[in-house]
Parts: C-alpha cells; structure tokens; sequence
C-alpha cells in the first residue's frame, strides 16, 4: 500500500483474495482500481489466511477471499473475489487478521471480533 492508499496485490488468489474479480494466480504487482473500495483511499490491509480487509480513509471495512469460517463479516460463507464493504461495521480505525479470524476497533474503542473461534488467539 502506498502513502496515497494505493493497494497493490500479488500471489496466490486460489480463494479471490486478492479482490481482482477472479481465481488466477498474479506472478507480478496488480493495482486495486479505485472502485474497488468505494473509491475512497485505504489506510489499512490486513491478509489472513485466504482473505483480505481493507480500511478506507472513511472508516469502512471491505472484505474479500474465502469465508469457509465467517471471516469476511457479511454473514455468510460464501467465498468474494470482489471487495465488498461489511456493512455491519462503521467508523473503523483499524482492522487485523489471524488464520481465520478477523478484528476491528472501532473510533469508540469497542472491539469486533468474528469468524472462527478456534483461530481467535492471534
């Protein structure tokens, strides 16, 4: 990620983890378009095994990967090549991954925790 919120992604992606839209492994740098996340700069990347969070400069998380576990927070298990906003989270100020767990603080110090209960020690 770069000062301007510029993300850019590479590897694997069996599970769309990189947010590309697709399952094809990227041998070389892919920049996020802006769109991807509303358009507005992100502050933050947290990978976890399989997936990705992004905070935006606006306090939003965006998902993307596998969510065999719940981890993307869209209350589902369906797996998202996309990055799709998790629209149960507001005013975030920082966000972080385990195995297949994920964590965000909110500006009122709360914190949200979801996804797997065995990988929630990180």
């Amino acid at each position: 990620m770069t000062d301007g919120g510029v993300v850019w992604v590479w590897g694997r992606n069996c599970r769309g983890q990189l947010g590309l839209g697709n399952h094809t492994r990227q041998h070389v740098f892919h920049r996020w378009k802006a769109a991807a996340c509303g358009s507005v700069p992100v502050v933050a990347v947290a990978c976890g095994h399989d997936f990705l969070l992004a905070l935006t400069q606006a306090g939003h998380v965006w998902s993307c990967g596998a969510s065999d576990c719940g981890q993307l927070g869209h209350g589902t298990l369906d797996d998202l090549a996309t990055p799709t906003r998790v629209a149960a989270l507001e005013t975030i100020t920082m966000v972080t991954a385990g195995l297949d767990v994920a964590a965000a603080v909110g500006a009122d110090g709360l914190v949200w925790m979801w996804a797997s209960q065995e990988s929630a020690l990180f």
